[in-house]
């Protein structure tokens, strides 16, 4: 009978413990969203994701996620840090340098699902790096376009439909790839007029193929067919007058066509329907909820969560996550 009994109490603990373990892996997860109906709707908070105490974000810029985990470009480091959906830190890869697998400065990033690739554009070198999911380095994208100077300044990065989709920074250019690493499209030039860029930081693409560009030396979004043919201005009033961006960064188009902005020097993001027209705006400068400091880059993965960037006041950086 006792024997029957430890056997009992051991089967008692062993299948609390993976309901403990079950339900604590649920409520780490982040839930999968249904699209909203009232697109004016602003999106919920859901919570903040600092790393850990021994590894820490130190200057977030960019984010990208593979369902499993979250990938985050952190240049003050020269590393990439990978987070689970509860915000701990497991993996960390890349230092300062020049060799392969090293990094300068890290900015934008995004992965590719279909191969279970990694890729992240640093800046400073010029350099697109390939990494797998568990930060394996696997080689550099394109690289021979880096030697020539056709790429020379990476910055936002997105894979959509196998084809990667690159701003350049220091040429003002925007090119677009097959992940076969062949260069199909270029285009974009220095300047103020309708079609020409200064310091382009980041690009969305809708169903349609069009690219939408933040052209932050302008204040402005730019939009292009995708033969990369000038289409329209969005300055975020509905119009063609002076815009309301004062050095807008990270941009996404959620599944409900809904395309947001970040405004890293006034700390919010605006939302407006693909045609530019203005539907909401939403944070401010702040540490709370809902307030930010320097919001820098933004993505929004398929389970409609936002993932954003920012530094706030009392210099603890975070990712802020936020329900659609």
């Amino acid at each position: 009978m006792k024997r029957r009994n430890v056997y009992l109490g051991m089967t008692a603990i062993v299948l609390i413990t993976i309901g403990i373990t079950f339900f604590l892996n649920q409520a780490r997860g982040i839930p999968v969203m249904p699209a909203l109906t009232d697109l004016n709707q602003i999106p919920n908070h859901s919570g903040f994701l600092y790393g850990d105490f021994n590894n820490p974000l130190a200057k977030p810029m960019d984010v990208t996620n593979n369902g499993q985990f979250i990938y985050v470009t952190d240049p003050e480091n020269h590393q990439i840090k990978m987070i689970d959906n509860g915000g701990i830190v497991i993996h960390t890869f890349g230092e300062r340098g020049l060799e392969p697998g090293q990094l300068q400065f890290p900015y934008g990033i995004d992965f590719d699902n279909n191969n279970n690739k990694l890729y992240v554009a640093d800046l400073y070198t010029g350099k697109i790096s390939m990494f797998s999911d568990r930060g394996e380095f696997l080689g550099y994208f394109a690289e021979d376009l880096t030697e020539n100077f056709t790429i020379d300044g990476p910055g936002g990065l997105r894979i959509v439909d196998e084809k990667l989709y690159l701003t350049d920074i220091n040429s003002n250019q925007i090119l677009v790839f097959n992940l076969e690493e062949e260069l199909l499209l270029t285009f974009g030039e220095t300047g103020t007029d309708a079609g020409q860029l200064i310091a382009p930081n980041a690009i969305a693409v809708d169903s349609a193929g069009n690219m939408y560009v933040s052209d932050t030396g302008n204040s402005r979004i730019q939009v292009f067919d995708q033969d990369g043919e000038f289409v329209r201005i969005i300055t975020g009033t509905g119009n063609d007058g002076d815009p309301i961006f004062v050095n807008p960064r990270g941009i996404a188009i959620d599944a409900s066509n809904r395309l947001f902005v970040v405004d890293n020097m006034t700390h919010n993001v605006h939302s407006m329907d693909l045609e530019g027209n203005p539907l909401f705006t939403f944070g401010r400068m702040g540490q709370g909820t809902n307030e930010f400091f320097l919001p820098n880059g933004l993505f929004i993965d398929n389970r409609n969560t936002i993932m954003l960037q920012i530094r706030l006041i009392n210099e603890l950086p975070c990712i802020v996550k936020l329900l659609l």
